[in-house]
This record gives structure tokens, C-alpha cells and sequence, in this order.
């Protein structure tokens, strides 16, 4: 195959050598990935979260380096197909924290007395309703 440029080069990754085709054993392969990852956390999802069905057996609870290697895995083909699809590269799709997202935990925002505050308020409005 040809090389063109960098395009040519990521695409020729996934391509079959003498084909200028996406190889389909490394699609599959992936697809059978992704199957085998999410398998057992969309079964505990879809038996026991979803829809509490009582009447099927006993399933593992996935574990927590259950869902992050799914993710993981997720992640990486996700970035690799966005790529020969859209011709943009990434190299992760997770999100990045911009901020301290404990900010607003870190300091009170009601103050002690916003019941009385309130009920003041309440009672206001329906005096003038009553009359």
C-alpha cells in the first residue's frame, strides 16, 4: 500500500496489506471484545438492576476492576474507530476535570437559620390571603 500522509499511516494500522480495505478479523476481534467485557456487567444490569427479576439465578455482581477494565477496553476502541471514521484523533474520550469539583462541598451554602427564613416568608404570603 501507498503512504499518503499520516491518514494513510493510522488507516494502514487496521487495513489488510494487500487490500486497501479495514481488516474484518481485527473488527471482529474487537467486537468480540467488547461483547466479552460487557457481558456480565449488562446481564447484573438488565437481570437485577433494571428489572429485579427474582426468578433467575444468582448472578456474580461485577466487580469494580470489572467495570474499569470494561471501560478501559471501551475507551480504547471507541478512540481507535472514532478515528478511521472521523479523521480526528483522540486519546481518551474520559472526561477531564476542568475544576475542583469539591469546591461547593467545602463551604456551607444555606445558612443555619433558613427555616425560620422561610416560614417568615411562607406565613407573609399567606396572611395576605386569608384577609
Amino acid at each position: 500500500m501507498r503512504e499518503h500522509g499520516l491518514a494513510d499511516s493510522d488507516f494502514n494500522k487496521f487495513a489488510n496489506k494487500k487490500d486497501n480495505i479495514l481488516n474484518p478479523y481485527k473488527l471482529k476481534r474487537d467486537v468480540r471484545k467488547l461483547e466479552r467485557d460487557t457481558e456480565r456487567i449488562t446481564k447484573f444490569v438488565n437481570k437485577w438492576v433494571a428489572h429485579c427479576d427474582l426468578k433467575q439465578k444468582k448472578h456474580k455482581v461485577p466487580t469494580l476492576k470489572d467495570v474499569d477494565n470494561t471501560l478501559r477496553d471501551v475507551d480504547q476502541i471507541f478512540c481507535k474507530y472514532y478515528m478511521l471514521l472521523t479523521r480526528l484523533g483522540m486519546t481518551t474520550c474520559k472526561p477531564a476535570l476542568q475544576f475542583d469539583w469539591t469546591e461547593p462541598l467545602k463551604y456551607a451554602w444555606i445558612p443555619k437559620d433558613w427555616e425560620k427564613r422561610i416560614s417568615k416568608k411562607v406565613g407573609k404570603a399567606f396572611e395576605g390571603m386569608t384577609r
